[in-house]
């Protein structure tokens, strides 16, 4: 099958899978208690948990038929962008980023790219 037969018979593709993440990241302090944070984060696909797709009309398919056709690419590329700010003199500290994934999960022409974003609060020793 083509990938441009991909939404003639196919519903639905539901995709888990565990990655490995590894932001590397600038920052850039304009005050002293908030930085802009840019960089690049690779990732790694580690394991595939689960996989599941619907045929239009015909029923589901065993996932390792469609696990061999949908080859889902082991390494990725995001750009996270994002703000860090120092909330007290303890160390406390909260941030969020937007990450845009570059790089497509698996190759199909279906969309294939994902964006995140995350929210963290940390301490600074």
């Amino acid at each position: 099958m083509d990938d441009g037969n991909f939404n003639r018979w196919f519903t639905r593709v539901d995709l888990s899978f565990d990655c490995l993440q590894i932001p590397i990241l600038a920052k850039y302090y304009p005050l002293p208690w908030l930085s802009i944070d840019a960089g690049l984060q690779p990732g790694f696909v580690l394991q595939q948990s689960a996989l599941y797709f619907y045929y239009k009309g015909r029923g589901d398919i065993p996932p390792d038929m469609f696990s061999t056709w949908l080859n889902l690419n082991k390494f990725n590329l995001s750009i996270p962008v994002g703000l860090t700010c120092k909330i007290s003199r303890t160390g406390l500290q909260v941030n969020g980023r937007y990450v845009l994934r570059m790089t497509r999960i698996a190759d199909v022409k279906a969309k294939s790219k994902s964006s995140a974003f995350q929210f963290g609060l940390g301490y600074m020793l």
